[in-house]
């Protein structure tokens, strides 16, 4: 079994992403998220770096700021540029945005059923 430290993350984008390139002309994302836990009486924030690479840079270029996103990628210590030791950061293999409002509403349980039978080429 493969090494792998997998994590998914859903939470608040803290600020806006900072799309950059870099020295081989990739373009690459970083932001943070906040990640609430805890309860409504005593809540706990935990913060977290994110880095988009790839196809992932493209949906942070659209996210902004308060965005609610879900992120699943791996976890990995990087150094900073001038070696004030390591950070923790989230290398993204995917980024979802998480709709809000009315968008949100589920199909009822009849029309799902009807769409799924509509949909099977079988």
């Amino acid at each position: 079994m493969p090494n792998r430290a997998h994590v998914e993350l859903c939470g608040h984008v803290g600020k806006e992403p900072e799309i950059k390139r870099s020295n081989s002309g990739k373009d690459y994302g970083k932001f943070s998220i906040a990640v609430n836990t805890g309860s409504k009486e005593k809540p706990v924030t935990s913060w977290y770096n994110v880095t988009a690479t790839g196809y992932t840079v493209e949906t942070a270029k659209q996210i902004h700021k308060g965005d609610a996103v879900s992120v699943i990628g791996r976890m990995e210590f990087c150094k900073t540029p001038d070696d004030k030791g390591p950070y923790l950061t989230v290398w993204a293999d995917l980024i979802a945005v998480v709709p809000r409002g009315p968008q949100r509403e589920m199909a009822q349980p009849e029309q799902a059923t009807e769409a799924a039978s509509n949909d099977c080429p079988f």
